[in-house]
Parts: C-alpha cells; structure tokens; sequence
C-alpha cells in the first residue's frame, strides 16, 4: 500500500489528523474534494475535516475511489481551480503544456503539471464529457507554442504565417497540399515543398472523367465553362480527393451547356424590387436560390433571411451565361413590379462584385447598383 501524505490546514487538531491519517491507511481512500447535495464544495464544519486535507498518493494514483463533484457546475467549479493551481513555471517546475481537452470546456489557458497531477483533471474531463455537461464561448486557438514567461505559462502566438508575402507562386508540399507559395507551405501549412505547381489530379477525380481545378479568384467559376462541380458543392462528393490546402479545389467534370455553372444561392445587398435595404424584418440583404440547377435558365425564389413571411411572391429567374455572366429578373404578383440585374458573378462569399439593376413600377423605372456575393448569408 501506498504511503499517504496529508497537509493539516487552519488549525485541524492533531487528535482528528491522526484519525484521518489512519483512515485512509486502512482503506486507502483519496479525497479530491468535498461536495454538497448540489455537487458544489460544502461548506459545512462537518465537511470541512475532509475539505482541509490536500490528500495526494507517493506514485500520483487517484484510483477509482477519487470523488468528483456531482454536478456540472461543480465539475467546472473543480476544474478551474486545477488550472489555476498549475499555471506555474520556472526552475525546478514542469514544463508548460497546451492541453486541447481544455478547449473542450472553454478553459483557454495553457498549464504546467507533473503526470501525475494530469490524473485529477483527466477525472474531472472524463465526468464533465460523461455528464454531457456544456459550456458557452470557443477557445479558437491561433498558432503557436506554450512557453514560460514571467513565471507563467503563456501561449506564445507565431507570427510567422501572418508575415508570409500572398504571391500566386503554387506549391505542392509532401502532405498532397496546395500552398499558395513556398512560405505559405512552410509557416501556414507546416509542411515542406515537394514539388512546385499545383498537386496533381486525384484518382478518385480522374475515376470520375473529371479534372481537379483550384480556386484563385471570386470572379472565376469553381469549374470552367464546360465543366461542373461532381455532386453537390461543399460535400466531398465535390471534391473528390483533391488536394485541399490555401484553395477551393473542386473536381469539375463535363457539362454540355452553352453557360457557366453557377450552381447555388447568390445574395444581392438590397431589395431589387425597391432599389432599397429590405424592410421586412429579416436580414439586409435578399438571397436568390435556384431551384434547378442543371440549365442556363433557372426557376428561382427570392427571400430575405430570416423575414417570418417566407420568399417573395414573384416570378423569380437566374439566367447563366459564359464568361460567369448572370442576370436575374423578377415580376411580382401583387404589385406588378419588375427588375432586372446583370452582373458578374462572384464565387466568394465575402467579396462582392457590383451589379447593374433596374427596376420598373406604373411605368416609372429606377436605375441602380447591388453588391452582389456567393450563397446565402444567414
């Protein structure tokens, strides 16, 4: 049997630490905390005995008798104070250490701890994940490494990446990656150069008879005229193996008509019907969706995101054309409205490309612009 220390704290009497000593000589018992009816730490002179002894085995063992709160906000309670106790570094302490089963309960903070001390906490994860217990806000996690600053362990940010120049110079690393030039693959994608130019075709592409295209600017299509997607986009039926990396890669096979594919939802910044910022309650801007999407002229439905009155009651149709040129018109049905707006199509969802729109009601017409962008913002 292990050899048990305990630390006596705020004047527990010798008589009651000499009982508990032989207590847990006897059974072997390890007490990680004390918790109430509501699983959080009682505060009760009666718990309090068990509360005040810092309890830890010679070989680090916590064993199955190790008690956890009860609850979840217990458990996280337990695991802050962990974390708290072990952001410590310097001489003579544990080296520090990012720990991404912390992320998990949105504790972003980077430790220093023995291995034998990971057991208490790797007790407290398991109960918290085993618990289904959840907590609000995401870590992110930005690249770097943990190191010991002032006493303290930090997370030091890498810059290197930032600091990278965005020149088109492709590069295929060893890991089947597109970088976009070689400091990208080094300091983005952390993985060196095999050969320069994009990576080659996946078989699993080539298999379908189609070719495997990269992305390199929000006015050029995911696949060449000629050519759509394979399946449906953002699926890996529509990448089909190919290489992933700094771009869009898409596996384009043939497509026999006389336009581009456009292929999904475009979002338009304002109300064509109007010339104006939508007002029906929803978002700022309306989304146009095509209903099929296998023909140049497409049957379409306007929305605004989120308007509790559903699409718009009008006709509705996206025109494709080479060269990813579009139009979309619109007649509505109670009003007797109409618009018109051409443009290029941008295949980024944050970067617009500006539209021409005209719209017409009781013989009146209004010229204006629109910010046009790829899929439907929510």
């Amino acid at each position: 049997m292990s050899t048990r220390r305990v630390r006596i704290r705020n004047g527990l009497d010798v008589g009651k630490a000499v009982v508990l000593t032989a207590v847990m000589s006897v059974f072997g018992a390890v007490a990680c905390a004390a918790d109430g009816a509501d699983g959080t730490e009682s505060t009760t002179e009666e718990a309090m005995n068990e509360m005040l002894l810092d309890v830890e085995s010679d070989d680090g063992e916590l064993g199955a008798a190790c008690h956890v709160p009860k609850t979840c906000a217990g458990i996280e309670s337990a695991m802050k104070k962990w974390v708290a106790k072990h952001r410590s570094c310097g001489d003579g302490l544990p080296s520090c250490e990012y720990i991404p089963d912390l992320d998990y309960v949105n504790l972003c903070e980077i430790v220093a701890a023995k291995k034998k001390d990971r057991k208490k906490l790797d007790a407290l994860l398991k109960a918290f994940k085993d618990k289904g217990c959840t907590t609000t806000g995401v870590c992110g996690h930005t690249p770097g490494s943990a190191v010991c600053e002032n006493g303290t362990c930090q997370w030091k940010r890498d810059t290197s990446c930032e600091d990278c120049p965005r020149d088109l110079d492709p590069q295929c690393t060893v890991n089947n990656l597109n970088a976009l030039n070689k400091c990208y693959a080094e300091h983005c994608l952390k993985s060196p150069v095999a050969h320069a130019g994009f990576c080659e075709d996946s078989a699993e592409c080539k298999g379908a008879q189609g070719t495997c295209e990269e992305w390199t600017s929000n006015e050029t299509a995911f696949c060449p005229d000629g050519t759509r997607w394979h399946g449906a986009f953002w699926t890996p039926e529509a990448t089909k193996g190919c290489a992933e990396g700094n771009f869009q890669n898409t596996c384009c096979v043939p497509w026999d008509q006389p336009c581009s594919y456009i292929g999904s939802t475009v979002s338009l910044n304002i109300d064509p019907f109007t010339c104006a910022t939508p007002t029906g309650g929803g978002m700022p801007w309306v989304c146009v969706d095509a209903n099929d999407t296998s023909t140049c002229t497409m049957a379409a439905k306007m929305q605004q995101p989120l308007n509790p009155n559903g699409p718009y009651n009008a006709d509705i149709t996206m025109i494709s054309h080479l060269g990813n040129m579009a139009e979309i018109t619109g007649v509505h049905r109670e009003t007797g409205a109409h618009f018109r707006c051409t443009g290029k199509v941008s295949y980024d969802i944050s970067r617009a490309n500006t539209w021409n729109c005209e719209t017409c009601q009781n013989g009146a017409c209004t010229q204006c612009q629109a910010q046009q962008t790829y899929l439907c913002s929510l």
